[in-house]
């Protein structure tokens, strides 16, 4: 999902690609609904022209309706209860604090009692996010009872979900054709007839969601882009065109090229040293043991972790690297990331394990039913 890298290393990805391609003679496909500029038009060749792809009937799928006024859980409640008129719901939050909230909120109405409402989070490990896509897989392909999602962005890549009505909160323009993609995805509804409405919600105090998670220097493009109130599908191509003409691609990548061309791997802002691509937001790891056999192999994947230091044999050590990093794949659908502020309230309960040696966390399967749903 290259929409997903910081545009401001866009001109370093380019140098490093043109690298690989000159002198190790790579080939690179780049294949999304939001193609950001890393290119000049001398250095790629496009593959599907979006001027006339894009503006055929079959690409029309959807209308877009812009809401630029802020709205509270309360009142986005509110709207959607006078709103939701199809057999096929989605909500796309930017939190997953607010997605939880608005989840419980809409769970209780009685007025989509006939809905089965389900939520999509990070809050849930990998195992279980793949057992909730398939049942909401199921329910649409079935089509015999209502379905409402609750999701965070993780819906808007890489999972084959299609709604008839989406909203979508507030976010920058790549994340909102994204999230278009699963509306009417396979035309099922006709020409424009899936419905995405993004609104710019807050809490009950005014702090727009959209704060806590994008800088404000999106916010500044999407408005500058988005003029009009309602756009169709086949506007989005030369909006997206519009909307990354606007950013610098050149400032950060260059210092760090300059940095990789210097070979400065000093501690400085600018060496090559402290260049992070994923910035730590002081997350924690967590592994939600659901029964005894995962409980077993996390408990010795910690015990050969331990003894690694001591294996001063290369093969015995190579063996038992083996084994470590096999227990750790199968382990990874029950991993969470969690920030630390999720996981504080839980520090000295017998609930959550933290144990600092490995920097990991692990909910106990005895325990499990006390913290995790």
């Amino acid at each position: 999902e290259v929409q997903a890298l910081p545009p401001k290393y866009y001109l370093l990805i380019q140098k490093i690609f043109k690298v690989f391609g000159e002198r190790f003679h790579t080939y690179f496909l780049m294949m999304t609904a939001t193609q950001p500029p890393i290119f000049p038009n001398e250095h790629s060749i496009e593959i599907i022209p979006k001027s006339n792809s894009f503006q055929l009937p079959v690409f029309n799928r959807v209308r877009l309706k812009i809401e630029r006024s802020d709205k509270s859980t309360n009142e986005f409640t509110e709207m959607l209860l006078d709103s939701v008129r199809s057999k096929s719901v989605l909500i796309v939050m930017n939190t997953r604090r607010s997605a939880l909230e608005l989840y419980n909120r809409l769970k209780s109405e009685s007025k989509l009692a006939d809905y089965y409402t389900i939520l999509l989070s990070t809050n849930l490990t990998p195992r279980d996010r793949k057992r909730k896509i398939e049942l909401i897989q199921s329910l649409l392909h079935h089509q015999k009872e209502k379905v409402l999602v609750v999701s965070t962005q993780l819906i808007e890549a890489g999972v084959d979900l299609s709604f008839q009505q989406v909203w979508r909160d507030w976010a920058p323009l790549d994340s909102i054709i994204q999230v278009a993609g699963r509306c009417n995805r396979h035309g099922e509804f006709g020409e424009l007839g899936g419905d995405l409405t993004v609104v710019r919600l807050c809490d009950e105090q005014g702090h727009r969601f959209f704060n806590t998670i994008y800088p404000a220097i999106l916010n500044q493009y999407l408005e500058e882009t988005i003029q009009k109130d309602e756009y169709c599908s086949n506007d989005l191509a030369n909006l997206s065109g519009e909307y990354y003409s606007k950013f610098d691609f050149i400032k950060s990548s260059q210092a760090l090229l300059n940095a990789l061309m210097d070979l400065n791997f000093s501690d400085g802002k600018d060496s090559v040293k402290t260049f992070r691509l994923i910035q730590d937001y002081k997350q924690a790891t967590v592994y939600v043991l659901e029964d005894m056999e995962s409980e077993r192999k996390f408990h010795r994947w910690l015990e050969l972790k331990e003894q690694l230091p001591q294996k001063k044999d290369n093969d015995e050590r190579d063996e038992l690297l083996l084994e470590i990093e096999k227990l750790r794949l199968s382990l990874q659908d029950l991993q969470l990331t969690l920030y630390q502020n999720d996981t504080a309230p839980y520090q000295d309960s017998p609930f959550l394990m933290l144990d600092d040696n490995v920097n990991v966390g692990y909910i106990p399967f005895k325990t499990i039913h006390e913290i995790y749903n």
